[in-house]
């Protein structure tokens, strides 16, 4: 019995991630279409997101050609994006 519900629990939990990386995909895509362009770092603080989560939901997207980044300026290893429509 307790094994089905630690599965359960992963699986709600998984779900939950999935969703909130849709609605911050979402999120992502209207503001580039919003605004034309946009920094990741003022996009970041705008809507109260981590900047390294914020890259990494670029990236995503990036990938399908859905937004086009470009690194502005470099700090550490995270590089700051420059996000336009492709």
């Amino acid at each position: 019995m307790y094994y089905g519900s630690v599965r359960n629990l992963l699986r709600l939990l998984s779900l939950a991630a999935e969703m909130e990386t849709e609605a911050a995909e979402r999120a992502l895509l209207a503001a580039v279409d919003r605004e034309g362009s946009v920094g990741s770092e003022a996009l970041a603080a705008t809507l109260g997101w981590d900047h390294l989560r914020l890259v990494g939901t670029i990236k995503s997207l990036e990938s399908f050609e859905l937004i086009a980044a470009q690194a502005r300026r470099r700090r550490h290893p995270l590089c700051l994006l420059w996000l336009t429509a492709p």
